[in-house]
């Protein structure tokens, strides 16, 4: 064996040290990806899941109405849309909106005949959104027992006064 031959067979000391180092932060950038599609799939996924109301709301609007006459109750109406804006719905009716202990009483004691109506997404064609005079949804409406407005919050504002406005229109 000549020298020269030994230099060519025989590793410089420092390539393995920096190949290794090359291969480790490879892996970690793949692991980071990897976390970072598993979190963005993840938000995907509930984004796509539906609003469900809480127990205590209907969708028929009809039937909320002759109960609320016949019980002389007011009616909590929550116009929505599923696909439109669904984190300002999920900020009236999930952990957000009803953040409040004293809402979540005054929602679940019965008090209230709860309705959450379905628009169509174009709100001009809507009938409803017209007879109602909807433009934003969601928008959380309280009616009289015979269904005069007595107060509403539009869109993600005003939640604040979710709280006094329910307990002004309870009778």
């Amino acid at each position: 064996m000549t020298a020269e031959s030994d230099k060519t067979e025989s590793p410089v000391p420092g390539d393995q040290g920096a190949a290794s180092k090359r291969a480790r932060e490879r892996k970690a950038k793949l692991v980071l990806l990897g976390a970072i599609a598993l979190v963005a799939g993840a938000i995907y996924v509930i984004h796509l899941l539906p609003v469900s109301m809480p127990d205590p709301f209907t969708d028929d609007l009809a039937a909320a109405q002759k109960i609320a006459r016949d019980d002389i109750r007011p009616m909590l109406v929550l116009f929505w849309t599923p696909r439109v804006n669904t984190e300002a719905t999920r900020h009236v009716l999930g952990p957000k909106g009803l953040r409040y202990r004293s809402v979540q009483e005054a929602i679940k004691s019965g008090n209230f005949v709860c309705v959450a109506v379905e628009l169509d997404r174009k709100l001009d064609e809507s009938d409803l959104a017209k007879e109602y005079k909807i433009t934003t949804v969601p928008t959380l409406v309280v009616l009289s027992s015979m269904g005069a407005e007595r107060d509403r919050l539009v869109g993600r504002e005003g939640h604040d006064n979710m709280e006094t406005m329910l307990s002004n229109a309870t009778p």
